[in-house]
């Protein structure tokens, strides 16, 4: 073998090794191969079927929210006020739960979030329901709970000038289709405002300051006692409670009134509230060939 022939030999090898090694990746180089993506979306919470807005609260943020109010203020097309549920555009609210009708507000704060199971809103009811029925929303909770004796309490409070406090708790005790039931619920609330104005007056180039201050104080108690019972199979709903609600405030209003530099005048309003109500109720309901229904309340 002749040098030329060696050298040309070296010179093809060396080209080989180096266009190898061009092709490997180098260590801190920013370009990386993906072997595997997987994209996870959550279902929507709500969803249109037809003419009804159908909410799943199970898996969702909505579970976590607090009680059912709290819930149907984050659903479409639903306004809570004030713990009155409506819905924009509807005149006519027509609210079940777990098939039967909705009989008293507290059992919406009554229910926990993580209880619910799914909302419906129909925004069509049609011929099962009454002509006047412009809307119906229709809340089912979840029946993966063991039967026997439950307990819940919820306990909120706020401050601004003063403090307030409300107290939730209820008992359950459910045996196969009968659910007895105990609900109480205190709820303390003071309220304060107090401030003063000044305002002058001409009048054919006099000039009077008329003033006043106030302080004003509202505390109230109020409470609910309910005890009663449901029962549903199939079809076929029925129940009956006696709920109690006293009610207890003392309105105070001290304040003064002046003109100009004369003595100010002093008022004072005091005002108390002794109050209290009963109410017993009892109801029935029933559908036939999913089309007529009979309903006793």
């Amino acid at each position: 073998m002749n040098t030329k022939t060696f050298i040309t030999g070296l010179t093809i090898l060396f080209a080989f090794i180096t266009a190898k090694a061009q092709h490997q990746a180098v260590p801190d180089s920013l370009t990386h191969e993906l072997q595997e993506i997987i994209v996870t979306a959550k279902q929507p919470a709500t969803k249109l079927v037809g003419s009804t807005l159908v909410s799943t609260i199970p898996g969702s943020k909505l579970a976590t929210l607090g009680n059912a109010l709290d819930v149907l203020a984050q659903l479409p097309m639903i306004k809570v006020q004030d713990d009155a549920v409506c819905v924009i555009g509807k005149n006519n609210l027509e609210i079940y739960i777990n098939g039967r009708e909705m009989r008293d507000e507290q059992e919406l704060r009554q229910i926990l979030s993580s209880n619910l199971k799914k909302v419906e809103l129909l925004m069509a009811p049609g011929a099962a329901y009454a002509s006047t029925t412009d809307a119906v929303l229709k809340i089912t909770t979840r029946r993966n709970f063991i039967d026997g004796l439950s307990a819940t309490n919820q306990l909120r409070v706020q401050r601004r000038r003063k403090w307030s406090v409300m107290d939730d708790l209820d008992l359950s005790y459910r045996a196969a289709n009968w659910d007895l039931f105990v609900n109480s619920s205190v709820n303390y609330n003071n309220s304060l405002a107090k401030g003063s104005t000044t305002n002058a007056l001409t009048y054919e180039e006099t000039k009077t300051v008329v003033g006043s201050s106030q302080n004003n104080s509202y505390p109230t108690a109020t409470g609910v006692v309910k005890a009663g019972f449901n029962y549903a199979k199939g079809t076929q709903s029925a129940g009956a409670y006696y709920r109690y609600n006293p009610e207890h405030g003392d309105f105070k209003n001290s304040g003064t009134e002046w003109i100009d530099n004369n003595p100010a005048l002093r008022r004072d309003i005091d005002k108390h509230i002794r109050a209290h109500s009963h109410l017993a109720s009892v109801y029935y309901e029933n559908t036939f060939a999913n089309k007529y229904r009979i309903h006793f309340d």
